[in-house]
């Protein structure tokens, strides 16, 4: 909780000063809160017995009291107080889930800002489920977080102020309070950070079922396992809104125990009272202001008692959620140059994870206009030697020249390399937009996009035809084209492509080679592929075997 207190405080200065403003409205509500609680006790009396109060001492001043102007004060201050308190609260919504936007979209620029290694690591639904959901309850915990400095302050307030009418009976009533809540949150500390885990945990596999059975609905048609897939979500939905229902009881029970607790007392309290003859207006008033303020006051602390509750609740998806706000975004430094050779010189790579050598001293050099094969066997690291040259993956040691100029790895040109990967991703949106890489329509040059269609064999398509979801409505070649139209339309000098015929048949292979043989015309292109027939079109073909690269002539 503190952790999350001291990242909002820290956030930007408007968001403290909002913070800051919240809290001393708080502070005036506790005051009108104290003095409706400080007017029911003439009142009381006064209506008990009308004459029993002449004159009224509060703090330093007296007053001269009948029961409608008591009534007037009491039905001012209870107004004041709950107007106060309903602006509080819109306030507090308001603020919390303004943060909670601002937080949720500083998380996904920080994930796109993260190195592509880190975000390999994670999954599609866990990102999915980190940003959508998880933030909904960073949101939740940030209202709840409110809410509990908020009824603090109310609480002090009122408690102060009871123990100035009596202090013997607030500290009896307050003690025994206190000392039930910190039993309570004793007795669920470890139930609640059991639910947190089971909340966070299910509702990263339930982003995770809905995936595999969206991705999976052939196989699950065709071979009837529908049982199969409901029952895993089924299991993991029942967990997760188990947990946020005990959750939730955890948060809410202890009020019940406690006012029963109070009524009782207050009953043997005024039992005594009546057997020792001690009953009489002024006591009335005395103990309708300890009721009533206790009405207030029971209300306010177990609000505190149940978003501390559900903060702890959330806690590994706050934890989740804090781990993407933090770091800074590092962005390269744009550079434009006119591409005419590069060298890569003692290329030297491990995996982090498994802390295996894939490329060791590794030499190549290519210059403007060459056409680039490089095959090898599953594993070598084909598709790892592309991301290095990309950009995506920074190796331990590599000595990079372009143009016959060292280059630190991490501020290459921004016009010089283009990544195409094995499989195109296609959003939901028509041609244009999935080859622009553009949702605005109207920032694309609609002419550009018709000469690249027909350049890419693509002419037959309508630019403003809409693509569906992962792109189900094109063709595997049709979507391989689109990805080289992306790189053409980015006016990249050199065209990176990961397997681009692995996934197609001998005609479309056809197609596509002859098309590579078109643009090499006019752009560099670098190819990994475990085939043959695409390396024809190469002038330079490298193979990768035991962590070197060496030339290769297949022909």
């Amino acid at each position: 909780m503190f952790k999350l207190l001291s990242f909002i405080l820290n956030f930007n200065k408007k968001t403290k000063l909002v913070f800051f403003g919240i809290i001393f409205l708080n502070i005036f509500a506790s005051l009108a809160e104290i003095i409706s609680i400080g007017v029911v006790i003439p009142f009381l009396s006064l209506l008990i017995d009308p004459d029993s109060i002449k004159n009224f001492t509060f703090l330093p001043f007296s007053f001269s009291l009948d029961i409608l102007i008591v009534s007037f004060l009491f039905i001012t201050s209870i107004l004041i107080s709950s107007l106060l308190r309903v602006f509080n609260l819109y306030l507090t919504t308001q603020f919390s889930f303004k943060i909670a936007s601002d937080l949720s979209l500083k998380m996904y620029e920080n994930f796109l800002s993260r190195s592509f290694l880190e975000i390999k690591n994670f999954s599609s639904n866990h990102i999915v489920d980190l940003i959508l959901n998880k933030s909904n309850q960073l949101s939740m915990s940030l209202m709840m977080l409110l809410n509990v400095i908020s009824s603090a302050i109310i609480s002090i307030g009122i408690i102060f102020f009871l123990v100035f009418i009596n202090p013997f009976i607030a500290f009896v009533i307050f003690g025994l309070c206190t000392i039930f809540y910190l039993f309570f949150t004793w007795l669920g500390k470890k139930y609640l950070v059991k639910y947190s885990e089971d909340t966070a945990r299910e509702s990263n596999n339930l982003s995770r079922h809905l995936e595999e059975g969206y991705g999976l609905i052939r196989e699950i048609k065709t071979n009837d396992m529908y049982e199969v897939f409901f029952n895993k979500f089924s299991i993991s939905d029942k967990l997760m809104r188990r947990s946020m229902g005990m959750t939730q009881f955890l948060s809410q029970y202890p009020r019940f125990l406690i006012e029963g607790f109070i009524v009782v007392g207050l009953i043997i309290f005024i039992n005594i009272l009546l057997n020792n003859n001690l009953y009489n207006s002024s006591l009335i008033g005395l103990i309708g202001g300890f009721v009533f303020g206790m009405q207030r006051l029971l209300p306010v602390v177990q609000n505190a008692y149940g978003s501390y509750s559900n903060i702890k609740g959330y806690q590994d998806s706050i934890e989740a959620c804090l781990y993407f706000l933090t770091g800074s975004i590092k962005k390269k430094d744009k550079i434009s140059i006119d591409f005419q050779s590069l060298s890569v010189n003692n290329l030297s790579f491990k995996t982090a994870e498994t802390n295996i050598q894939i490329f060791e001293n590794l030499t190549f050099n290519l210059k403007k206009g060459d056409c680039v094969g490089i095959i090898g066997k599953s594993g070598t690291g084909k598709t790892t030697l592309l991301e290095i040259l990309s950009g995506l993956i920074t190796p331990q040691k590599m000595d990079l020249f372009i143009n016959n100029k060292k280059h630190n790895h991490q501020y290459e040109p921004d016009n010089l390399f283009f990544y195409i990967p094995q499989h195109t991703f296609l959003f939901r949106g028509n041609i244009s937009q999935n080859i622009a890489l553009e949702f605005d329509s109207k920032k694309i040059d609609n002419k550009k996009i018709k000469r690249i269609l027909f350049d890419v064999d693509l002419d037959d398509l309508d630019p403003k035809k809409m693509i569906t979801h992962r792109g189900e409505n094109v063709s595997v070649g049709q979507a391989q084209r689109i990805g080289i139209a992306r790189a053409i339309y980015a006016n990249k000098q050199i065209l990176i492509m990961d397997e681009p015929t692995s996934a197609l048949d001998k005609k479309t292979e056809e197609k596509f080679i002859k098309l590579i043989s078109r643009i090499k015309e006019r752009s560099t292109i670098i190819m990994a592929t475990h085939k043959i027939e695409p390396l024809k079109v190469c002038n330079k073909i490298f193979r990768i075997r035991n962590k070197k690269i060496e030339k290769f002539d297949p022909f």
